[in-house]
């Protein structure tokens, strides 16, 4: 077993390529060892490595998440990577608990009934469904993340572009705020 990353117990632990020191300092920042904490759950925690570079043949790839919801991040941390893959493993994780099903469900069918227009996000997998799926969530984190006078308006014209965001929003609300009700 791995030492542990904040906060205990650890929601975030290095996994078998190990972390770099800036991904390590990352972990302790609040954005993680707090906020995104609260939102992995009371699942085992998430095994994240960060190696230098991308692969060659894909040298644009800032991070990735296996098909058993481990990430491996490439560079240095950047708040919006690290949420788009967290997005992927809250929804594989979604698939095997049932937390957060109801909301990668409906943003798969709301993305295989008519691809958003605004969704301009390519993946190297191909698997465009989970792209729309994660990058979701790192948009609705984004509001989540803004002032409270604002997160209203970007929620709506969010919506506009990225239909169902509000899922999410509501989804991170509630687990952040306890059960109280997020937007409407």
């Amino acid at each position: 077993m791995t030492a542990p990353i904040k906060p205990n117990p650890p929601k975030f632990v290095p996994g078998n390529r190990g972390l770099s020191d800036a991904w390590k300092n990352y972990f302790s920042t609040p954005y993680v060892s707090d906020t995104l904490s609260r939102l992995v759950g009371q699942g085992p925690p998430v095994e994240v490595s960060s190696v230098p570079r991308p692969p060659e043949e894909d040298p644009k790839l800032q991070g990735g998440t296996t098909n058993a919801g481990t990430l491996l991040m490439y560079e240095r941390p950047d708040d919006g990577v690290f949420t788009h893959e967290l997005g992927h493993v809250l929804d594989v994780r979604s698939q095997e608990t049932g937390d957060a099903l109801e909301v990668t469900e409906t943003l798969r069918a709301i993305f295989n009934t008519k691809r958003p227009e605004g969704f301009t996000y390519e993946s190297a997998t191909g698997n465009l469904p989970a792209e729309y799926v994660a990058e979701t969530f790192r948009s609705a984190m984004e509001i989540v993340r803004s002032p409270k006078e604002q997160q209203q308006r970007d929620l709506q014209l969010s919506e506009r572009s990225f239909p169902g965001i509000t899922l999410w929003y509501n989804w991170i609300q509630q687990r952040l705020n306890g059960n109280k009700t997020a937007a409407k």
